[in-house]
This record gives C-alpha cells, sequence and structure tokens, in this order.
C-alpha cells in the first residue's frame, strides 16, 4: 500500500513539473533571444569612422601604406574616440579612395583642399591644423614668387595627386601629374632633371629636407600662398552624415566653405566630430599634438 501510494503521488506530480520545466525552457528561450537583440543591436549602431588615404607616405601625417602612423592618425583617433567612435584607416590608390568618398563607403579624407567639384559630395570641416603651399626646385630657377612666374617659361611643375588646389594652376603652365608620388619621389624627379618646380605642402618640404637634406635643390619661400586652415573632407553621403538648410546662404554668391548651403545638424556624428576638433584646436592640444612630430624650425607660422 505504501509503494502504491507513492507511486500515485509521483504520478500525480509529473504533470506539474513538466509544465515547469517547459515554463522555464520558454523563458530561457525568451532571455536568450532578447539579449542577441540588444547585442544586435548595440553591434548594429557601433560607431566606426572610416578615414581613407593614398597609398604613398605624407610625412609626417602619415607612413606609406601598410603603416598608417603619423600625425592623422593621431588627431583623428583621439577625436573618434571622444566622440564614441573608433577610426579605420583605409587606403588605395587616390582615384579609388575618392570613389569611395563619394559612394560614403569611406567617411572621411583627412586632408581635403576645397574645390566646388568636391563640394559636391563632401563637406569641408576645419580640422585644427594650418598649412600653405610653397615651392622646390632644382637649383637653376631663379626665385619664384607665384605659379603665374611659371607661365610662358619650359619649366615643368610637378604635382602630385591632389597634391594643389585643383582651380589654381594657371593657364600656360606645363605640368607633369605622376599617379603615385610624395615629397621624396618629387625631390628624386627634380634633382634627375625630371621635372623643374613641385609646389607642395611646406611643413612637409621642410620635414623631409630636414631628414634627408638634398643640397642641389632650391627653396621658394615667398611662393606660393599665406597660410590657411586646413580641412577634412567628409562624405554628404556617409550613414553620419546629416544636415539641415543654412538660413544664412546666400544663393548670390558662389558655394564655398564661408557660404554652405547647409549645415550639419546636431547629434549627427560628423556634428560631434567637427565641434571635438574645434575644441582640441582652441585648447592648444591640436598644436600640442603637432609639435610632437614636427620641429619647430621645420615649419614657418
Amino acid at each position: 500500500m505504501v509503494f502504491a501510494k507513492r507511486s500515485q503521488n509521483v504520478s500525480i506530480a509529473s504533470p506539474g513539473l513538466t509544465s515547469w520545466l517547459k515554463l522555464a525552457m520558454s523563458q530561457t528561450r525568451f532571455m536568450l533571444a532578447a539579449l542577441a537583440l540588444i547585442l544586435f543591436s548595440v553591434n548594429s549602431n557601433a560607431c566606426e569612422l572610416i578615414m581613407g588615404y593614398r597609398t604613398s607616405e605624407r610625412l609626417p601625417y602619415i607612413h606609406a601604406e601598410p603603416d598608417n602612423q603619423g600625425l592623422y592618425l593621431a588627431l583623428y583617433q583621439l577625436a573618434s574616440e571622444r566622440i564614441g567612435c573608433s577610426l579605420k584607416v583605409y587606403r588605395a590608390p587616390k582615384k579609388r579612395i575618392l570613389r569611395a568618398l563619394r559612394l560614403g563607403k569611406v567617411d572621411f579624407y583627412p586632408g581635403f583642399g576645397f574645390t566646388q567639384k568636391r563640394n559636391h559630395y563632401a563637406y569641408f570641416i576645419a580640422n585644427g591644423l594650418f598649412e600653405r603651399y610653397t615651392g622646390i626646385s632644382h637649383s637653376g630657377i631663379e626665385e619664384i614668387s607665384s605659379l603665374n612666374d611659371l607661365v610662358t617659361t619650359p619649366y615643368v611643375l610637378l604635382i602630385s595627386p591632389g597634391g594643389y588646389d585643383l582651380d589654381g594652376i594657371p593657364k600656360g603652365v606645363i605640368t607633369r601629374r605622376p599617379p603615385e608620388m610624395d615629397a621624396a619621389q618629387a625631390f628624386e624627379l627634380l634633382s634627375t632633371g625630371k621635372g623643374d618646380f613641385f609646389s607642395y605642402d611646406e611643413t612637409t618640404i621642410r620635414y623631409e629636407l630636414a631628414h634627408h637634406p638634398h643640397p642641389e635643390l632650391k627653396l621658394h619661400p615667398k611662393c606660393c600662398e599665406p597660410m590657411r586652415d586646413m580641412y577634412l573632407g567628409f562624405s554628404r553621403a556617409s550613414r553620419y552624415f546629416k544636415t539641415s538648410p543654412n538660413p544664412d546662404y546666400d544663393p548670390g554668391q558662389a558655394d564655398s566653405i564661408a557660404n554652405r548651403r547647409r549645415l550639419l545638424m546636431p547629434g549627427s556624428k560628423a556634428h560631434a566630430l567637427a565641434d571635438e576638433l574645434e575644441r582640441m584646436r582652441a585648447s592648444g592640444e591640436t598644436e600640442r599634438i603637432r609639435e610632437s612630430f614636427f620641429a619647430p624650425s621645420q615649419v614657418s607660422h
């Protein structure tokens, strides 16, 4: 009788135990599904800014591929982290990078000169650095104060990909545009008579000369423009780019950095990046980062 009773109790309790197990398994599946959804949401909302740059070096801003170290990485990695983003660097030939920028596959190009054509697909943001183009040649050329001095001469102006204001080359200047050319390669072309004049960022030229002297070459410090702010080009097709109409836009004037049709929208990562870069510039932090890469004697202010 006792055995039968115990057996009966077990049979009565089994359905309840089964129901509890089913409920527990159901709740576990629900919790796992919710956790997976949360993880997916966090991953899909993770911010990763992609900086694109050509394969050649521009020391000390960036080394040649695959080494991404340099001033650009130090500046933009810190700014990206402070706005909650990671930074990825993508290197490819210049034309491929610009195509990726137009399509939004690259978020920004770190140092980008303004032109009307570029303004259609890139938004220009001051990065807190400064630049100016100056000249260097072989020693046989007289002092050049402007690219206009090269007009009607037999002198060949070397131009690196995107290395000069694309709207600013005077008509009548003979140019040579190698598909990939950094400052060191340009100096070699000048030294071997395969070019006569090279106009490029003064800081880069002085940095290269400080580390690799070329006594056969001549600087032209009065050429070719005053010091100006440096800008990054942020892709208008980037998922991190949002704008709103600019109430102060003047349709009677040409579009420019000072006269934009639209302004960055607060809350967007592009706006956050612009704000952080301005904060770093105003606090002197950008200058301190720059000085860690440049000796003061290598830059003329």
